[in-house]
């Protein structure tokens, strides 16, 4: 009998390290299919940028399904691994055009789209009325909700939310939490990756299948997150304005404008 292929991880990062004045790893850990990771730490959203090539670490190697990520075409590695930036910025002139823009690049016809753009604002709560809404007219937390709703479009193989739960009021976050533990948030989502990098970010640990802590950049904690003692780890938190300033990375404003190719 033939023995079985293995399967490669959906996601890895293999001794990935990043130098400069924020160091980061080496980091060396595996993302399998049906996982929901969540990656506490300042410097978390920062592994999630390494997947979709938005910075790359200065050694080591990051993989998407057993591929080095600089061999594989930008565009075509973004509808694959589809990232919801930290305070997501939506470029289109409206909401609807902001859904449907990933939609039309696909090559979709405009009543395919019409219709895909309504069951996902069924699916994700978003009133009518926002459709014709511009960017300046909607909260933070609205804009990246609209993000979020647009990535399940792409139906991605893995989604990365580079803010995690923070910044959704809570009833986004009750929502979107039971769209990802009943697998509904797109047909084809495999994996979930997301980032804590505050104390309200711990809103993402009950959609948490596993956990990686990071603790000064060094990768200290991987485990099923039925084993984490979370009353401990958000003791451990320093307070929201701190956590900004010691990540070094991503503050103050959305520097990934690319971040929206698809």
């Amino acid at each position: 009998m033939d023995a079985a292929i293995p399967r490669s991880p959906l996601l890895a990062c293999q001794g990935a390290t990043q130098g400069g004045r924020s160091p980061l790893g080496p980091i060396t850990g595996a993302i399998e299919p049906g996982e929901r990771l969540l990656i506490v730490g300042a410097q978390a959203p920062e592994i999630l940028r390494w997947w979709v090539r938005l910075s790359e670490p200065t050694a080591g190697d990051v993989l998407v399904q057993g591929q080095r990520v600089q061999t594989l075409d930008p565009v075509a590695l973004r509808r694959r691994v589809a990232w919801v930036a930290p305070r997501s910025t939506l470029l289109a002139p409206t909401v609807a055009a902001t859904l449907a823009y990933p939609l039309a690049l696909l090559g979709q016809d405009s009543r395919a789209i019409e219709a895909a753009i309504q069951e996902t604002c069924d699916r994700f709560g978003i009133p009518a009325s926002w459709l014709t809404r511009q960017a300046f007219q909607l909260t933070a937390a609205e804009q990246h909700w609209v993000a979020i709703a647009r990535a399940s479009l792409l139906q991605p193989l893995v989604l990365l939310l580079g803010d995690g739960f923070e910044g959704l009021t809570k009833e986004q976050s009750d929502r979107l939490q039971n769209l990802l533990q009943n697998q509904a948030f797109s047909s084809q989502t495999a994996a979930v990756v997301c980032t804590a990098t505050t104390i309200t970010g711990l809103r993402a640990a009950p959609i948490a299948t596993r956990c990686w802590v990071l603790t000064q950049g060094q990768l200290t904690t991987d485990r099923p997150a039925s084993e984490m003692d979370w009353a401990a780890l958000e003791k451990q938190f320093p307070s929201v304005n701190q956590a900004g300033l010691d990540s070094g990375m991503n503050s103050g404003t959305d520097s990934d404008p690319e971040a929206d190719w698809f």
